[in-house]
Order: C-alpha cells, then structure tokens, then sequence
C-alpha cells in the first residue's frame, strides 16, 4: 500500500549540479557518510515544526517494502537509517496501545540539526540502481536558518510539503498559518524561483487527514489551493509553468483515528484526537512514491531530458535495468487521481 516508493528514499542527498561533490552533502549530514553517485534522487522534506514530516517518511518505508517484494524489487536502508525509522514506527503503534478515549499524536520530530534517510531501491537479485536521499531537518529551521532551507529547497529535485490537515480545515482554518505557514514556504521558491532550470516535482502531502477523507475531499482540496494560491501563482508563472509538476497527495499516516479537538496550552493549539479501531493502519502513505515514480519514468521517456544534465542518470538508469522499467509503470498505474483528495494541478505530461 505505501508501495509509493516512499520508501524509496525520499530523503535527503542534495542534488543540483553543486551537490555531485561529496562534501556538501556531508556538510548536511553532519559527517554521515552518503555513497555520491549519479543515480542520487534528492528529496526536501519542507514543512514547520510537528506538522507530521518524519511520520509520514516513517510510514513510506514500511508499507513499501511489503509492495516492493510483489513487484521482484528490494528497498533497502542504511543501518542509522533503519534504526531510526524502526522506532518511530514503534512509538506510532504504541499510539493504539493506550486506553485513552482521546489524546495527542505525540510528535516525532528531529530535536537538532540535519538529518538524512537514504533508501536504495532495485531488482531484487542485483545490486540496487537507484538512491533516494531524504532531507529532514528541524522545523524551525524554515526560519532559524532559512539560508540552508533555501539551498535544500534549489537543489533537491523532488519537494515534498507535509500539510497540518486539522490546522487546515478547524475552526475556519484560524491555526493554519501559525502551523503551516504557508505564505514562509512560498518565500522560499519565490525567493530560489530564478535558479530553478531543470524539472521538479512538489508533492502537496495533508497529514492527519483521516477525519476529512473521502467526505470532505474537495473541501480539503479547495483550503489547500486557497492557502498556497500564491505559491501555485509562482509554480504557473512563464518561468516556472513548464519546469514544475506539483500534484495532492492525502496520506493518512496512522488510520483508524479522527480529529476531536484543540485545547490551548501555553498559547499553543494542542490537538488532540479519538481512535476508530485498536490498528495501525495507514492509508495510502505509498502514493507520494508512486508519484516520484512516475514522475522520474515520464521525464526519461520525454524526449527534451536529453538536455537536462541534472537528469542524465536516468537515461542509463532505465536503460539498463529494463524490469525496474516495467515494475515503475506498473507502480505508477496505481496513483490516484481526481478522488479522495487527490488532484494533479499542474505538469499532467510528467504526471
């Protein structure tokens, strides 16, 4: 189900044409050795503080590498990488462990610094062919160290924007700014816009949406456009409309829970929410890989990737391994589109 190659490897090796050199990712990594080679898929997570980032990457890998093993694929971790992650998905079971009738989706948040996931994804009796480098950071970093952000942001190819959906769609929406900040996340592309010149796919995700879905899907649909619109205004400018796909993508991170209500504390909104069933069960956390998927396979059946070097990998990355090909379009006739949330708003070609 989270086949959606999120575990693939959404996180972070930075990857423009400055990241080829080792050393700026080490920069990043805070010493963590990452294996640079050219067939690297660099993914930011972007998003403010425990809005869900390092959930919803915790959910991709899990689900993934139960789909992986149909398709004759194997999704492999590093061993900080698997440990880490292993845990957060401990403390998100233990959430279902409780006898409360409501409580709070304790947030699993990096504390300090950088930190980078990597996922090699592949042919199961072969070495795996392809890197996927997820970027996680503190969510105050979007403005504690913008600078870094900004350069994350330019030189990843795939961004990935995790959404507060209960900020989003309560009370009005009278909490989304303080949580989601969308209009600080817009700053960053506006401020990078002139220095992106290579395709890149931005992933809307709405986290904790499971209260809203399928019910109130274009409601949710229609707040995020409202929300980003000057965002999108700045993806469907002259500059960037051909340069940009950017899709929605719900994932509903735990399952069997449902938004109750915010009490304040400290002068903060503390939500808070009830649970549908004793399980663990996320919904559809594969589709933001299927979508990377997909888009990494369009882009190399375009004819005009010849001509983009920041690419140029995937001509011989496809090439030679013809049944990751083939288990690709597979995975990427599963994503859903114009149901449940889930809409393509611009660059259909690649989509």
């Amino acid at each position: 189900m989270l086949p959606v190659l999120i575990a693939a490897g959404i996180l972070g090796a930075v990857i423009g044409v400055a990241l080829s050199k080792a050393g700026d990712l080490q920069k990043i990594a805070k010493g963590k050795k990452v294996n640079i080679s050219n067939n690297n898929v660099t993914i930011c997570m972007l998003g403010p503080r425990a809005v869900g980032k390092t959930s919803l990457l915790t959910s991709m890998y899990e689900q993934f590498k139960d789909k992986s093993k149909e398709l004759n694929l194997q999704l492999t971790s590093d061993i900080e990488t698997r440990e880490i992650l292993d845990e957060y998905l401990k403390n998100l079971k233990n959430l279902f462990n409780n006898s409360n009738d409501i409580f709070q989706c304790d947030a699993f948040y990096i504390r300090e610094g950088k930190r980078i996931y990597t996922f090699k994804l592949g042919k199961s009796d072969k070495v795996p062919s392809l890197q996927l480098n997820f970027i996680d950071y503190m969510g105050n970093y979007l403005q504690s160290e913008q600078d870094f952000v900004l350069d994350i942001v330019i030189k990843s190819q795939v961004i990935l924007i995790a959404i507060d959906t209960p900020a989003l769609m309560e009370k009005n929406g009278i909490y989304n700014d303080l949580i989601n900040k969308p209009d600080l996340v817009k700053n960053f592309f506006a401020k990078g816009q002139d220095k992106i010149n290579q395709p890149r796919l931005i992933i809307f995700a709405p986290i904790k949406c499971e209260k809203y879905i399928p019910e109130r899907s274009k409601e949710m649909v229609d707040k995020i456009k409202n929300s980003y619109r000057r965002l999108l205004d700045i993806f469907s400018s002259d500059a960037l409309k051909d340069k940009i796909a950017a899709v929605i993508t719900p994932v509903q991170t735990l399952g069997n829970i449902r938004f109750a209500k915010y009490e304040i504390k400290n002068g903060i909104a503390c939500p808070y929410f009830t649970k549908t069933n004793n399980d663990y069960s996320p919904v559809d956390t594969e589709q933001p890989l299927f979508y990377l998927l997909k888009f990494l396979l369009n882009l190399h059946l375009d004819y005009r990737s010849v001509s983009w070097n920041l690419f140029s990998f995937l001509r011989d990355f496809f090439g030679e391994d013809e049944h990751l090909k083939d288990a690709i379009e597979k995975i990427s006739g599963e994503c859903k589109k114009n149901r449940d949330g889930f809409e393509i708003l611009q660059g259909h070609r690649w989509l």
